[in-house]
C-alpha cells in the first residue's frame, strides 16, 4: 500500500496517496515510514498541522531515521520555526555526521533563523577542511553579503564560480555583491549569466528587474519582473515592485491590481496596503483608500509615512478634527517632525483655529520647512 500511495505521488496526486498510506497505517499502525509519507502528502496541499503530526509519530517511532528528522525541519522551516527546525537538523547531522549535505542545510537553518555568526563560524569550519566546497563557498559570500562585506562577498561568489562556472546561484550571488558596491552594469551583467544558465530562476530576474531600475531602464525592469511572476505566481514581492512600476506610469488601476494580489499573497504586507490605498485615492476610491491606510498602520504602528497619508485623507474629506487627531499621534511620536505640523497647521486654518494654525506653521518653519514662511505671510500677518 505504501508503495501504490508512492505511485500516485510521483503521478501528482497526494490526496489519493494519503488514503494508500492511511490504509498502511491500519494495516500496521508501528509503519514509521507510512506515516512519513502522509506528511508529505499532507505537506503538499498545505495540511499543515496533520502533516506535522504524521512526522512527529514518524519520530517517535524511529527515533534513529535520519530522513525523518531531516524532512520535519523543512516543514518547521516553511513555518519559520527555526528554532525547531535547527533542532531536527542538529539530530540529522548527529545521527549522519559525514552527509555534508544536512551541514549545509543546518547552515541554512542557521541563515533564516538569522543566527548569522553561528552560521559563519560552522561555514568556516566546514571550509577548514574542503575549501572547494561549492555550496559552502556561496554560503560563505552570502554571509558577507548580510555583514555588509561586499567585496568579500564578490570575492567568495568569483571562487565558487571559479570551480564551477556554471552556476546560476553563484552568478545570482555576484550580482548582488555588484549592486551593493553600486556597480549596477556588472550587477545587470551577472544577473543575465545566471539567467541564461537557469532560465527558470525567477529569483534572478527580480534582482536584474531592480538594477534596471536603477539604471532608470523602467520597461526592462518590468519585464523582468513579468518573467518572474510568469514563473512563480506566489512571489509577493515581485507583485509590489511591478506595481511601484505602474504607479511611476501612472498606471493606478494595474498597480491596485498587483497590490491586490500581493496582499493575497501575504496578507501582513503593510507597505502593500499603504500602497495599494495610494493609488485607491488616484482611482476616487477614498473609502477603500483610507481603509487600507488603516491596516497599513495597524501591521505598523510606528510608521509616520502611513499616519500622515491617512490624516491627509481626512482632509480632502473635510475631516479637519479627525485629522489633527491623527497629526497630534504623529507629532506625540515625533517632536521634530516638520510635515505633520506643516499640515496640521492646515488643518486647524480650515477649521477656523488660525492662532492654533500659525503657530503650526511656525513650528514645521523652525524644523526645517522654509516654504511654511510663506504661509505664515498669507495667513499669519495678523498674529
Amino acid at each position: 500500500m505504501v508503495s501504490q500511495g508512492d505511485l500516485l505521488m510521483r503521478n501528482g496526486e497526494p490526496e489519493k496517496a494519503i488514503f494508500k498510506y492511511t490504509d498502511a497505517i491500519v494495516s500496521d499502525p508501528n509503519c514509521s515510514e507510512a506515516y512519513m509519507k502522509r506528511a508529505s502528502a499532507n505537506a503538499k496541499i498545505l495540511r499543515w498541522e496533520q502533516s506535522q503530526k504524521d512526522y512527529n509519530v514518524a519520530v517517535s517511532l524511529n527515533p534513529s531515521s535520519v530522513i525523518f528528522y531531516e524532512s520535519r525541519h523543512k516543514l518547521y522551516l516553511l513555518h519559520h520555526e527555526y528554532e525547531k527546525a535547527i533542532d531536527d537538523i542538529s539530530i540529522a547531522v548527529k545521527l549522519n555526521p559525514y552527509a555534508i549535505h544536512l551541514k549545509h542545510e543546518y547552515i541554512s537553518a542557521l541563515i533564516l533563523k538569522g543566527n548569522i555568526n553561528a552560521a559563519q563560524s560552522y561555514c568556516d569550519s566546514l571550509l577548514a577542511l574542503d575549501s572547494a566546497d561549492i555550496t559552502l563557498l556561496l554560503y560563505r559570500s552570502y554571509i558577507y553579503y548580510v555583514n555588509e562585506e561586499f567585496a568579500f562577498a564578490e570575492d567568495f561568489a568569483n571562487k565558487a564560480l571559479l570551480l564551477n562556472p556554471q552556476s546560476a546561484i553563484g552568478y545570482d550571488f555576484l550580482g548582488n555583491a555588484y549592486a551593493r558596491e553600486g556597480r549596477f552594469l556588472d550587477a545587470e551583467d551577472a544577473y543575465s549569466k545566471a539567467i541564461s544558465l537557469q532560465s527558470a530562476f525567477s529569483i534572478a530576474y527580480f534582482n536584474r528587474s531592480i538594477v534596471r531600475q536603477k539604471l532608470k531602464r523602467f520597461e526592462a525592469a518590468k519585464n523582468d519582473l513579468d518573467s518572474a511572476l510568469a514563473i512563480d505566481r506566489s512571489y509577493a514581492i515581485a507583485y509590489f515592485n511591478r506595481a511601484v512600476l505602474h504607479k511611476m506610469s501612472n498606471d493606478y488601476k494595474a498597480a491596485e491590481l498587483d497590490l491586490s494580489k500581493a496582499i493575497a499573497i501575504k496578507p501582513d504586507f503593510a507597505e502593500a496596503f499603504l500602497n495599494r490605498g495610494f493609488a485607491s485615492k488616484f482611482l476616487g476610491d477614498h473609502l477603500s483608500a483610507i481603509e487600507d491606510i488603516k491596516m497599513s498602520i495597524q501591521l505598523n504602528p510606528n510608521d509616520k509615512n502611513s499616519q500622515l497619508m491617512l490624516a491627509n485623507m481626512y482632509m480632502l474629506f473635510g475631516d479637519y478634527l479627525e485629522a489633527i487627531d491623527v497629526y497630534n499621534q504623529i507629532i506625540e511620536k515625533e517632536p521634530t517632525y516638520a510635515p505633520a505640523y506643516l499640515n496640521r497647521g492646515f488643518a486647524h486654518i480650515l477649521f477656523n483655529n488660525r492662532i492654533q494654525g500659525c503657530d503650526d506653521f511656525r513650528k514645521a518653519k523652525e524644523n526645517g520647512i522654509n516654504k511654511a514662511e510663506e504661509y505664515i505671510v498669507s495667513f499669519c500677518e495678523k498674529f
